[in-house]
């Protein structure tokens, strides 16, 4: 298999600034230093919501939230990545779900 390189992505001179890049990869310039965080992190660094263990939803919230005020996501970005965070139980009721369309309806 041949492996192509990333394209490298251009500093910008504005405060903070995310935008999406290959491979599910976030890059998040923020203060003139730049950071690659792709979904792989985020299931590292994040334990996922199943709804049938002793993990409560509102410990679950608190961390997925203060892991985006660290990594400066977007509510978009939370949205997305919350949703991929739920497994077993709470991922069958979430797809059973209609018009669940931001964070703040996960």
């Amino acid at each position: 298999m041949i492996s192509m390189p990333r394209a490298k992505a251009k500093k910008r001179q504005s405060t903070s600034s995310v935008f999406q890049g290959n491979d599910d990869t976030v890059i998040n310039e923020s203060a003139g230093s730049s950071r690659t965080i792709n979904f792989r992190d985020v299931q590292e660094s994040l334990y996922p919501f199943r709804g049938d263990d002793s993990y409560s939803v509102e410990k679950w919230v608190a961390d997925v939230e203060e892991m985006a005020e660290v990594c400066g996501w977007t509510s978009l970005e939370i949205f997305i990545y919350g949703k991929c965070l739920l497994q077993g139980t709470e991922m069958l009721y979430i797809r059973a779900e209609c018009g669940i369309k931001s964070w703040e309806t996960l």
